[in-house]
């Protein structure tokens, strides 16, 4: 019985995911349209607008970062590209309300990545207003739960 339960103990310690703690998630939202005269190709439809969302984290320099392999956030599941940030602070964009410019700026002893995200697909779950961020660290599965709201940015014009 006692081997047991610690057999148990030790599958869930080593075996099981851990969560990621970020000081701070911020989730930005942005369009980026085509240009002015969209280009179509023979054959395929015009492209419309593409929807990102832009995830930074913050978190103690140092300390070790997951590779992230997937992204949920509204029954969404989202493709990474990960950013390193090396500046003191970062530019997001203007947010669409306001007008004013949204400036990441780590704490001190702290360090910033951006994720950019693009949608991939639905998930097959049910809609879930909690960001989630799944990855890894060596052989260890990594977790990261935010309720953060997603805030809009203005729309950026592409060549």
């Amino acid at each position: 019985m006692v081997k047991g339960l610690l057999l148990t103990v030790i599958c869930l310690f080593f075996c099981g995911a851990s969560q990621f703690h970020a000081e701070k998630v911020w989730l930005f939202s942005k369009k980026q349209y085509g240009g002015n005269v969209p280009v179509r190709i023979p054959g395929q439809p015009p492209k419309g607008p593409t929807s990102l969302l832009l995830c930074f984290l913050e978190f103690k320099k140092g300390d070790p970062v997951p590779v992230w392999d997937s992204a949920h956030l509204n029954g969404g599941k989202f493709k990474i590209v990960t950013q390193s940030v090396s500046q003191d602070s970062v530019v997001a964009g203007t947010l669409q309300d306001t007008k004013i410019q949204a400036v990441i700026k780590p704490h001190a002893g702290y360090q910033v990545i951006n994720l950019l995200l693009e949608r991939e697909g639905d998930d097959g779950k049910a809609k879930d207003e909690r960001f989630t961020l799944k990855g890894h660290s060596g052989t260890r599965e990594q977790v990261l739960q935010s309720k953060e709201p997603v805030v809009e940015l203005t729309p950026d014009l592409m060549p």
